[in-house]
């Protein structure tokens, strides 16, 4: 009956709009401090159509919180750059097998207290970098770099959940097909965003015989339980219900390559 404050990830403050809409609940005003994977604008139609607005910030598990959401915001993930604490330059980088050029954001410390000395170090991220006077408090204290857009080239972020492209390679290319036949190139996992949720797709060739999806499934969550931190991370895909088996063939870049992790675009609900 009061509008409250969320600190959560970004799936399940969406997950908790869709609840409050199938129970007819009224969160209306009610705010959602936001982090750990991309806000995209279908998940911000979600969280507003219930009356609910969000404040998403950037950060990283080695510095912390990297920028602080705007409050007059052009982007709905846009936030102001730490400027007292990191300096960022922002170079072009060929990802995806060469086929795209991201503006990489790579970052340095400038501040003595950040738990780590950082020199030029890339995060795996890209962002639009902007700078411009908002009017907002943040922008008054001095903060004037923006950054909004911000994603992962090599890393799979989906329900909070954060692996890295090293930790998926090992996945398609070794424990997979050893389990369950076949070999690297019959395995890809799949990112998109499908009615504003994060969907994570395990793409099995269907050259393939049949074979038990439920154990598939267990078998990715096992494995990425023993990654560092991997336990809560692998129960939240479970509980969340974020990963599926889909029998088709891998995608295959224009340079004719297979990649171990493939995103697609938003796709809306079947």
């Amino acid at each position: 009956g009061a509008p409250a404050i969320l600190d959560t990830n970004t799936s399940t403050a969406v997950r908790a709009c869709l609840a409050a809409k199938e129970l007819e609940l009224d969160i209306s005003g009610s705010v959602f401090r936001v982090s750990a994977e991309p806000y995209t604008s279908a998940k911000d139609a979600i969280v507003r159509e219930r009356g609910c607005r969000t404040a998403s910030h950037y950060s990283c598990a080695e510095l912390g919180y990297i920028g602080l959401a705007c409050a007059h915001s052009a982007a709905v993930d846009e936030v102001h750059l730490m400027t007292d604490k990191v300096a960022l330059i922002q170079r072009q980088k060929a990802v995806g097998g060469g086929e795209h050029v991201v503006g990489a954001l790579a970052f340095t410390t400038v501040l003595t207290s950040c738990p780590k000395l950082m020199l030029n170090v890339e995060l795996g991220d890209y962002a639009t970098v902007t700078h411009r006077d908002c009017g907002c408090l943040l922008e008054r204290m001095g903060f004037t770099t923006h950054l909004h857009d911000v994603r992962s080239w090599e890393k799979l972020n989906s329900a909070g959940v954060t692996f890295l492209g090293t930790e998926l390679i090992a996945l398609v290319e070794q424990v997979l097909p050893t389990r369950f036949g076949g070999n690297a190139m019959d395995y890809q996992f799949v990112e998109e965003e499908e009615a504003g949720l994060p969907r994570v797709s395990l793409l099995v060739h269907p050259r393939l015989p049949a074979i038990d999806e439920h154990a598939v499934i267990e078998t990715v969550l096992h494995e990425l339980r023993a990654c560092p931190g991997g336990g809560l991370m692998a129960d939240t895909w479970r509980e969340s219900g974020t990963l599926r088996v889909q029998r088709r063939e891998p995608y295959i870049t224009g340079a004719f390559k297979l990649l171990p992790l493939h995103i697609l675009g938003t796709t809306s609900a079947h």
